[in-house]
């Protein structure tokens, strides 16, 4: 296939989603999905031209692109991907870097790029929508990362859920990418949380039981009670953990 028939083809199909009104979410994950299912050599075709895109973005459907490239189950998609960051990282806008890292991050795609740009870029409040999915990859190193990014650049202990009433469901879009935190790190953000700042420590925890009212089955009941009743301290004890570590 061409350019030009691939074109036409994600025109077409994309007339049967015009009614979705989610920002064409639903299209890129139907569109990887016919994607995968395509026979071998087609299948190729497309991801390529997917990933010129990106790299380039000759017919400006960039955004389309990486939505779709996400969504892949191809493997080989994220190494051609990595490979497209490391040439073109150091000619790109901060969006299109981030963009690459937390697609691939949200593919559990093992690299050294992510501490690369760690260590060029100080943590701000923009890295926490990539952090949180660095902590998916990489729990040791991220959870403190992302909790300094929670106290020191979201300063998680200046609100409480429900006073931003121009929030979904009184949490801040930031905050939404907790909504469904891997257990097995989820415990030891809000542990890390209060060791640094107890305050953070207890509005981080009222923010996720807050969330856990909308969606009660994205955890289970022994991760609530943990949340709940295991990290109810005071700010003495949260110090005294702190002494004895560095002890």
């Amino acid at each position: 296939m061409t350019n030009e028939d691939i074109i036409l083809i994600i025109k077409r199909l994309q007339k049967d989603w015009s009614d979705k009104r989610d920002g064409g979410r639903s299209f890129s994950v139907a569109l990887a999905k016919k994607i995968d299912y395509t026979i071998e050599n087609e299948k190729k075709e497309v991801i390529h031209f997917l990933l010129q895109e990106i790299e380039y973005n000759t017919n400006g459907l960039y955004s389309l692109a990486i939505a779709t490239i996400e969504h892949l189950r191809s493997y080989d998609a994220a190494n051609e991907l990595e490979e497209i960051y490391k040439r073109q990282h150091w000619t790109k806008d901060d969006k299109w870097v981030k963009d690459i890292l937390i697609v691939l991050a949200k593919k559990r795609y093992p690299s050294t790029i992510y501490d690369d740009y760690l260590k060029a870029n100080p943590i701000s409040s923009d890295s926490f929508f990539f952090l949180v999915h660095y902590v998916n990859l990489y729990p040791q190193k991220g959870i403190p990362l992302l909790a300094d990014c929670l106290i020191n650049h979201l300063h998680i202990s200046s609100y409480l859920p429900s006073e931003d009433t121009h929030s979904f469901i009184g949490v801040t879009p930031y905050l939404l990418n907790l909504i469904v935190p891997p257990e097995e790190w989820a415990t030891a953000l809000v542990e890390n949380v209060y060791e640094k700042d107890f305050k953070s420590g207890e509005h981080l925890k009222k923010f996720m039981v807050h969330l856990l009212k909308y969606y009660p089955h994205s955890l289970s009941k022994d991760f609530v009670t943990c949340i709940v009743l295991n990290l109810e301290k005071t700010p003495n004890q949260a110090d005294n953990k702190m002494e004895n570590q560095k002890a």
